[in-house]
């Protein structure tokens, strides 16, 4: 595998993840109710506010994650080569 190819896949990991984010984010933020009621399903003995509790934590790992695993080798692949 050379560095252009392992570049662009890092690159659409980082665009595919942070599209992924701001999908799951405008879903929360467009409809919260239907979101809410779809968690309950997975979490029955959470109320509204843990649900957004939860909700606005995976966003901040998976966010830190994109930025750890994706981005920041995208970067650096970019400024080797």
């Amino acid at each position: 595998m050379d560095l252009i190819t392992l570049r662009e896949f890092f690159l659409w990991g980082t665009v595919i993840g942070f599209g992924l984010m701001v999908f799951i984010t405008l879903a929360w933020r467009a409809v919260p109710e239907l979101v809410i009621k779809s968690q309950k399903i997975f979490f029955p003995v959470l109320n509204r506010e843990q649900i957004s509790l939860v909700m606005y934590g995976f966003l901040g790992i998976f966010k830190i994650m994109i930025i750890v695993f994706f981005a920041i080798p995208y970067l650096i692949l970019l400024i080797i080569s």
